[in-house]
């Protein structure tokens, strides 16, 4: 193996060490696997091989990059674009944002059409009584690097309505086994009311002791 190669390898073996040390054995498996690959490819001299065929090499750089895109988006990180007003002025509707799946760990997919790019086989067979948001495999969650906090801002598809395309972006501001407490819009939380924050819209009402402030204010 030359010496200009050595420094990948402690690269990717470094970081599956540390996958494994916080608690992401999926994501550190994987990358040992893969120093075992490159490894054993230039023990092989396979690379030196495809020098002669650049059509090969160009082939194998081209796969390599679709499947590195599809499992960065699966695994990793994913853009959505907030479909209401509900976050507002937190999140105004037409914003992207990037969702860290590493945070709480990712959703695998549960058919055919939640794979990014691999679904247009699926949309181009598919008959007119083949539903896109069928299931095919069984809810399964990956762990991740925590888990879901107060206050924090998640992305995730409505319990009852479902559906591929049907989610949601919101404030967590109770947890499991919270008391819960909404009064005249005053949110109480385990009995303690919760700060608003501070781009919270505020709704005020207005008392005028003579008429000609009324006609000011409607003016």
């Amino acid at each position: 193996m030359g010496k200009n190669k050595k420094p990948l390898i402690i690269l990717f073996a470094a970081s599956a060490l540390f996958f494994f040390l916080s608690g992401i054995y999926w994501l550190g498996i994987p990358l040992i696997l893969l120093v075992g690959v490159v490894y054993l490819l230039h023990r092989m001299r396979i690379p030196e091989k495809l020098e002669k065929h650049k059509w090969l090499k160009t082939t194998g750089i081209f796969v390599g990059v679709f499947i590195l895109a599809i499992v960065f988006r699966v695994f990793f990180i994913e853009i959505f674009s907030i479909p209401s007003g509900s976050m507002e002025d937190t999140l105004i509707p037409g914003d992207k944002v990037l969702v860290n799946k590493l945070a709480y760990g990712p959703k695998l997919p549960a058919s055919p059409y939640e794979i990014p790019w691999i679904n247009l086989i699926w949309y181009l067979q598919a008959r007119a009584d083949v539903y896109p948001d069928s299931v095919y495999w069984k809810y399964r969650r990956l762990s991740g690097f925590g888990s879901i906090k107060r206050n924090d801002v998640m992305v995730f598809i409505h319990p009852i309505w479902g559906g591929r395309n049907n989610f949601f972006i919101k404030r967590c501001v109770a947890l499991p086994g919270d008391t819960l407490v909404i009064e005249n819009g005053n949110i109480k939380v385990n009995g303690q009311l919760l700060p608003e924050p501070e781009q919270a819209k505020r709704l005020y009402r207005v008392w005028a002791d003579s008429p000609r402030l009324y006609r000011l204010a409607d003016s």
